[in-house]
């Protein structure tokens, strides 16, 4: 439950909502009267979700740093004065992507915290899929999350509301296990503890065997953190 950071890839889900959602706008049939502004909401719903699923594709390919707003144009198939009429720059597209993606996230943790027979399992799946994530992180993604991370970063403020949803989600799951309500500083310190290890992971390639390190540390460094009567063991050295 706690950490599902996305479905299988945070990514291509957050990218399947977008064009999802601009393909419902294209292809409902509009009742035979529509008021102006829902209309004109309807266009700006479409129109933002044609470019940021256009700059999916573009930043994948062409990395943060060297993609321009003329190839978000090229990629959409825009003017410029349309791209502006929605998006003040390329860091507002970035910020929007960021958001659906966390957005996305958190509704897959939800969802998963329903699936999930007990609070426990659904700890430990969610880990396990947040791990997955970063092993099959596509280039423009795990730029975005090393750029969330700067304080300075327009990204920044959406981290510290993914953040707080985690802690909320942990704490959650806990009260539902045993009624323990943990301080949340406990819970900061496992996302922390997370965080640190996905950006580990995103440095260079992780193979399957770093993958199932990487998770039984965190299984058992999360049962042991929350004093579990039967925690997994600390993995050792081989």
């Amino acid at each position: 439950m706690v950490y599902l950071f996305a479905s299988s890839c945070l990514y291509n889900a957050a990218a399947l909502a977008i064009m999802r959602t601009g393909m419902r706008a294209a292809t409902r049939a509009p009742p035979k009267t529509r008021a102006p502004a829902k209309q004109d909401a309807l266009t700006t719903h479409f129109v933002k979700s044609s470019i940021l699923s256009a700059a999916v594709t573009v930043l994948s390919r062409r990395g943060i740093g060297a993609t321009r707003v003329e190839d978000l144009l090229l990629a959409a198939g825009i003017a410029r004065r349309t791209f502006y009429r929605y998006f003040a720059s390329k860091e507002d597209v970035l910020a929007s992507l960021y958001e659906v993606s966390t957005a996305e996230l958190v509704k897959s943790i939800e969802r998963a915290q329903r699936d999930q027979a007990t609070p426990l399992a659904g700890v430990r799946q969610g880990i396990d899929t947040y791990l997955e994530f970063h092993r099959d992180i596509p280039r423009a993604l795990g730029e975005l999350i090393e750029l969330s991370m700067r304080s300075e970063s327009q990204l920044a403020p959406r981290r510290r509301w993914l953040r707080e949803q985690l802690v909320r989600l942990l704490d959650e799951a806990v009260q539902a296990m045993d009624g323990r309500r943990l301080d949340l500083y406990v819970y900061h310190a496992l996302v922390s503890a997370l965080e640190g290890l996905s950006l580990h992971l995103l440095e260079g390639t992780t193979t399957a065997a770093d993958l199932e390190r990487a998770r039984s540390g965190v299984h058992a460094l999360v049962d042991q953190a929350l004093g579990l009567p039967t925690p997994a063991p600390l993995p050792q050295r081989r």
